[in-house]
């Protein structure tokens, strides 16, 4: 295989926003702020986030059978013909099944990448099979990064940890089992039982293209990483939480900075709480019957 560093590019001005169909940061939620399709929890108890590469990752439960999948239609994911990149961050806890999987849209020469059999590797399959096998183990505890690329009609390719591992030829993705199958994240929607993942993902990207080996080196970064939020300028909406307390007061807790803004009415006039820094007591009177944070 081959490693890149961004060094070795000029890569002032990268698109990565370019052709990004869904991101998800799973910083402590499902929201997918770039095409509308928040995340939808599965699993016989809610999920759990743990601390991933970039903030949080959620912390998927094989025993649990935890996964997520992409909301908004299913259709946006269809890649017939066309080129593809996927992107995570991820650390095995247990591989418990063979082609246990971290990504996918489908079996056959639709797109998933998944535990290689009952290796302790991982594979990419995007319009064309598995190549031979040749990527890392992965099953040691880390968190790891993985990038994977259908170049339509030319190869695909499997990078771990800024290297390329493994290219398959002549690769024409289709949907060729079931053309309503919904992107699911730490699962397969064409198998059954749908071979949950064990462990955490983290900062998942997918494009409707394949990045180019100066875009792979950035979100590798000499392994110190940068998240796709960073890259392409997104600003993370903050979570918000409110508590009522015993003696009338409200405790406002929120993340990513911003101020804390309060009004009488949800149409304003809006005015910043003096000194009001995260978690923040407030005794609500007639002026603060609405609040917001503003980034």
């Amino acid at each position: 295989g081959s490693a890149l560093t961004p060094e070795e590019f000029d890569l002032a001005g990268m698109p990565l926003n370019g052709g990004l169909l869904g991101y998800w940061p799973f910083d402590g939620s499902l929201i997918e702020p770039v095409g509308g399709h928040d995340g939808i929890g599965h699993g016989d108890q809610p999920l759990a986030y743990d601390t991933g590469k970039f903030g949080q990752g959620v912390d998927l439960d094989y025993a649990l059978s935890q996964y997520v999948e992409a909301g908004g239609p299913e259709s946006d994911f269809d890649r017939t013909g066309g080129s593809l990149t996927l992107s995570a961050w991820f650390r095995v806890d247990a591989f418990d099944t063979s082609w246990q999987c971290l990504i996918a849209k489908g079996e056959g020469t639709n797109y998933r990448v998944a535990r290689r059999s009952d290796s302790n590797a991982i594979a990419y399959a995007g319009g064309v099979g598995e190549p031979d096998a040749s990527a890392p183990d992965v099953n040691d505890g880390a968190i790891h990064h993985m990038v994977a690329v259908t170049r339509a009609s030319e190869q695909t390719e499997l990078w771990i940890d800024g290297t390329l591992y493994e290219v398959g030829l002549n690769p024409n993705i289709a949907d060729d089992w079931d053309t309503h199958q919904p992107l699911l994240i730490g699962a397969n929607p064409d198998t059954d039982p749908l071979r949950y993942w064990n462990g955490l993902i983290d900062d998942v990207g997918v494009w409707n293209r394949a990045l180019s080996e100066e875009e792979i080196a950035l979100l590798w970064n000499n392994g110190d990483g940068a998240s796709i939020g960073d890259l392409i300028g997104l600003v993370p909406a903050p979570i918000i939480s409110i508590t009522r307390n015993e003696d009338g007061t409200v405790t406002v807790e929120w993340t990513g900075g911003g101020v804390l803004e309060a009004a009488p009415t949800v149409d304003g006039p809006w005015e910043v709480v003096d000194g009001a820094t995260s978690p923040f007591i407030v005794e609500p009177t007639e002026a603060m019957l609405f609040g917001r944070i503003k980034q």
